[in-house]
């Protein structure tokens, strides 16, 4: 759904000035989220709640979010305020903005606590080998990005239609999240007895964090060294990376978020079997990439 977002958006709005900006705007959300905490929860916070009841694990996670998203909230506030400051350093060659050609950017920068939330329902649901609602959840929000592009086409404002689609789509994964968590038995709670989130646990997700959101640090450069090509460029090369992305994505996701789990786990009762566990999955996970680049 992902790359079908882009090749509706090339294909109902071209590739111009106005698409670059909503081509960041539309990266903007993830990529803060990836290099603040998310892309972390699969490494260090789904393996840790794995060894906890379910009883200990919403709790673990409702502290975790009352420590966590004041923090996120104060970055989207003041990382909206700061819009251009933050294109200048992500495609330098669309600055400067008018008061018009930031509100997407600006939208998707306040959509970040959205981002992270989403992020501790998928945990909450790996961490019950529950993976349906997650991969759900990004063609749902893929779907209303879809919708607000189509309406820019054809009805409103495309600066305007494609971040509320982006808004609206992003309300309607966490609902679908929320819900997979529900229906695995997670529930928020804060019960008399205290499960405190050890503090190696915050540093470890945030170390994580930065580590895993560095194999998307080349695409954000290239895109910023695009950006200063010419209109239009950035939206073309987008496009090209989302092709590179789709099967390399097949290959990390099943890794990080299938094998990684339930290796940890596994390596502390049974070396000799997560070797071999090891082993099957990386051969399945770059089969799984080979099929999605014959597909691409």
């Amino acid at each position: 759904t992902g790359l079908l977002r882009e090749i509706i958006l090339a294909n109902a709005l071209g590739a111009s000035r106005t698409v670059d900006l909503l081509v960041l705007s539309l990266t903007l959300p993830d990529l803060l989220a990836n290099v603040l905490f998310v892309s972390g929860f699969s490494v260090a916070l789904v393996p840790h709640l794995r060894t906890r009841s379910q009883q200990q694990q919403a709790e673990c996670l409702s502290r975790l979010l009352a420590r966590v998203m004041p923090i996120v909230c104060l970055i989207a506030f003041v990382g909206a305020f700061f819009a251009d400051a933050l294109v200048h350093l992500l495609a330098p060659g669309l600055v400067p903005l008018t008061g018009r050609e930031s509100l997407p950017i600006q939208v998707s920068i306040l959509s970040l606590p959205l981002v992270v939330l989403s992020g501790l329902l998928v945990a909450a649901m790996m961490a019950r080998d529950s993976f349906v609602f997650g991969g759900l959840g990004t063609a749902v929000l893929n779907s209303g990005v879809i919708l607000g592009i189509l309406a820019g086409a054809y009805w409103v404002d495309p600066l305007v239609a494609v971040p509320l689609g982006l808004l609206g789509g992003a309300l309607a994964r966490n609902t679908l999240h929320g819900f997979g968590a529900w229906r695995v038995g997670f529930r928020w709670s804060v019960s008399g007895v205290s499960v405190p989130v050890p503090p190696s646990l915050f540093r470890h997700i945030m170390v994580s964090a930065v580590a895993m959101s560095a194999l998307t640090l080349a695409p954000v450069m290239l895109r910023a060294m695009a950006s200063y090509l010419g209109e239009g460029r950035v939206t073309l090369f987008t496009l090209a990376v989302k092709m590179l992305e789709l099967p390399l994505t097949a290959v990390f996701w099943s890794i990080g978020f299938l094998a990684l789990p339930a290796l940890s786990s596994l390596y502390q009762t049974d070396l000799v079997a997560a070797h071999a566990r090891l082993s099957r999955d990386l051969r399945l996970s770059v089969f799984l990439g080979l099929i999605a680049s014959i597909v691409v």
